[in-house]
């Protein structure tokens, strides 16, 4: 492009030299080695700092656990006579204190632990035996139920007899078998002939289906059940048939009874078995609870001779 002279050239028009390309670019590289070096350093201070804020506070953790240790073991080995309830109390305290210091990382004194050491043993297996009589005594055997037998039912055909009473006509007017009442109640008994003559009594197989009828008998007529003429060797058949269902109901029943009752006999020697094992932790635990209280007096005790947090006059 081509200017002419005498008139200023406005700078977005003028040529750009490119031999200060390589120094932009160097001085925007210095540039940002500098803020990332910056950021670099004031990441490594808050992680210092972190560090140190961690430090102070797992020290301030420490001393907090060890002051409260040796006001536990002043308690515990205070040199005035407690009842066993306020020594046990105040054991149990010491005992908290320990945990907590050992979590902390301070180390317990030859002092608190050598006096303490067949109290936190008796203590262990105390808290062991109560939680062994909890399981025990939480456990509860499941519930068996007796099997009963049922009677298979029959519901083939059978032998009915009774006295004639009167043939019976179906709804489209023809005959369809005749009525038999015995005692109190009714049968119409379809597919038998029609009675011709004088009949006074009939006897013989019929079938149920389920139906009941009312016939126009009385002022108020009669229920009566509707039931199939059927013959005698439908009867034998059906009745081998039933006996083989009631001896395989009889032998299931057998079965089960002898499985419940084995069952009944494991789970009564398994109460006697646990209820032989409560008494014996329950007694272990008498025992332990007075070596526990004798071994309290002597470890306070001893802990007041021991510790130099604890002075006696």
């Amino acid at each position: 492009m081509v200017h002419k002279p005498g008139k200023e050239v406005p700078f977005w028009k003028k040529e750009i030299s490119f031999k200060y390309v390589p120094l932009f670019f160097a001085t925007l590289f210095a540039v940002v080695a500098v803020i990332t070096k910056i950021d670099d350093c004031k990441s490594e201070k808050e992680s210092l700092l972190r560090e140190e804020q961690t430090k102070q506070a797992e020290l301030e953790r420490k001393n907090a656990a060890r002051q409260t240790l040796e006001a536990a073991a002043t308690a515990f080995g205070g040199c005035n006579d407690r009842e066993l309830g306020a020594l046990a109390e105040d054991w149990l305290a010491l005992e908290l204190a320990i945990s907590n210091a050992i979590s902390a990382g301070v180390e317990i004194p030859a002092s608190i632990t050598g006096p303490t050491k067949d109290l936190s043993s008796i203590s262990s297996q105390l808290d062991e035996i109560q939680k062994r009589i909890e399981e025990g005594q939480a456990i509860v055997p499941p519930a068996l139920v007796e099997p009963k037998y049922e009677e298979p039912k029959y519901s083939g055909a059978w032998y009915l007899s009774g006295y004639y009473h009167s043939n019976y006509i179906g709804d489209g007017g023809f005959h369809e078998g005749v009525v038999i009442s015995k005692g109190d109640r009714f049968f119409v008994v379809l597919g038998a002939d029609p009675a011709v003559g004088y009949v006074r009594y009939l006897t013989g197989y019929v079938e149920d289906t389920g139906r009941m009828i009312t016939l126009d008998v009385g002022r108020y007529g009669r229920n009566a059940d509707v039931v199939r003429l059927s013959d005698r060797e439908t009867y034998l058949d059906e009745q081998a048939i039933f006996k083989e269902q009631v001896a395989e109901a009889k032998v299931r029943f057998r079965s089960e009874l002898e499985l419940y009752q084995k069952a009944e006999k494991e789970q009564n020697d398994a109460k006697k078995k646990l209820a032989a094992a409560l008494k014996w932790l329950g007694q272990e635990q008498q025992r332990l609870t007075k070596e526990y209280n004798r071994v309290l007096v002597l470890s306070s005790r001893e802990l007041s001779g021991s510790y130099e947090g604890v002075i006696c006059e």
